[in-house]
Parts: structure tokens; sequence; C-alpha cells
């Protein structure tokens, strides 16, 4: 009901802030949390894109060529969350009831697994690279994520520049990067924190499109400020991570 409300207002060209603070003080049992926008410290976000069993536990052809991806790709979050940008998690969400393209892609892929559905409840992580309470989690029913509402939670905020990493380069990975450079971000792929199916399929989508629609960085060039705050230890942190969805963007 929050979220509705707010994407009512700004519909109406209301004074979306004015609203949130009579929202908040106006008494309501039931309504057990404010409303608020937790804007982030920094304009830097994060996307994993699709760092899940189905694509490296389970995908021997990735593990075979990119050994140091598990560690590249925390030092990466690790970095990402010492420097207190945002760090958001993206997952595949393939069935056929709402991924329209599945049906032609499993013809002409017999030997790939082509329904990967997603549940907040069952999802399996890797070890190196899970999500923290308070960061998000995006399903995506395609291979970019202009189907899910996190460009929108990206415009919100003032987000100016992605980095994006993950699986698979040419793929997902790809199609991620393109929908943001397309929705005027400055993104950067990480290119060691990367995997594809063989090095020749994750070089020669970097050597297309590196430079033309996004700058390229290593793991280890990334920026990372003193944050005497910072703690690498989930445990020591309450809560769950959220999934965003079209119903609460605008909110969390």
């Amino acid at each position: 009901a929050a979220g509705e409300l707010v994407l009512k207002l700004e519909m109406e060209g209301e004074r979306v802030e004015d609203m949130l603070e009579f929202w908040n003080r106006a008494p309501c049992p039931s309504r057990p949390l404010p409303i608020q926008r937790q804007q982030p410290p920094t304009d830097t976000c994060l996307l994993v894109v699709d760092v899940q069993p189905e694509y490296w536990s389970a995908c021997k052809e990735v593990r075979a060529e990119f050994p140091k991806f598990p560690a590249n790709l925390a030092k990466t979050v690790a970095a990402c969350r010492k420097s207190r940008n945002a760090v958001v998690w993206i997952r595949a969400d393939y069935s056929t009831s709402s991924s329209p393209w599945l049906p032609r892609f499993a013809e002409l892929n017999a030997d790939k697994r082509t329904q990967v559905p997603f549940d907040k409840d069952s999802a399996q992580w890797e070890d190196f690279a899970r999500p923290r309470p308070g960061e998000l989690i995006v399903p995506k029913p395609s291979w970019g994520v202009k189907d899910t509402a996190l460009l929108d939670w990206l415009k919100l905020r003032d987000f100016k520049k992605i980095l994006v990493c993950g699986l698979i380069t040419s793929v997902c990975v790809q199609q991620t990067a393109f929908s943001c450079f397309e929705a005027g971000f400055n993104v950067v792929v990480v290119e060691n924190a990367c995997a594809d199916r063989g090095r020749a399929r994750h070089d020669a989508a970097l050597l297309l499109y590196s430079g033309y629609m996004y700058n390229v960085e290593e793991c280890d060039n990334l920026h990372e400020d003193d944050n005497d705050d910072y703690d690498d230890d989930d445990r020591a942190l309450e809560g769950e991570p959220t999934v965003l969805t079209a119903n609460n963007y605008n909110v969390v």
C-alpha cells in the first residue's frame, strides 16, 4: 500500500516528501514501519548478475577456465561494501509463464537448463557470493533488466555509475550492461569478476563492446574507501535482503 501511494502521488504531481511525512506521523496500528526512501551514500551501485549454482557450481565449462572468478567476485563485492556503494543481486527467474523467449531458446539449446524459477525462501547462493541483510535482490525474467523495476530504482536514487559483474559475460552480464547504458548510466564492467562458457566467448564479448557502450576495469583497481565501520562478518548483521518489485521500488 505504501509503494502504491507514493507511485500514485508521483503520477499526480504531488509533493511526495510532504505526503510521506504526513503518512509517517499519522497513527496507524496496522502500519508496522514508516515509509522512507533510503538514499545511498554514494552515486555508485554494483550489480552482481546471476551468480548462482545453475551458472557456477553446476556449470563445469565456466569453472574450468575461470578458476579465479570466486576470489575476484568476492573482492569486488567487499570493495564496494567497504566504499558504501549499493550492492544489488540480480537473479535469473525464467519460466514459461513469464519468459516468452524460453520455448525458442530451449529448441536452440537442448543441452542447457532453461527453467530457472526464483523463490526467495528456497533460493540457493554460492558461498562466495551471498546478499547481506538490507541489500536488494532483483529477479529478472529475461537476460537484461528492462523488465524489472531496477532501472527505475537506480534513477530514483540518482545513481550515476553502475558496476556490473557476474555470469555469463556474453549473455546476461552483457544484456544487463546494455540495459543500464541505454538508460543513460555510466557503466563499467569488472572484467575479471565475470566468467563465461569459455575464455574465447568472454574475450570476444568484451572486445566488441568495451569502449563502445561501457568501460572495463579489474577488481584490483576498484576504489576502496577507508571505512573503519566496515565488518565483513555477515553474522553481525540483522534482517534479510529485500526483493525489489514494481510495488516497492519507491520505498526500499
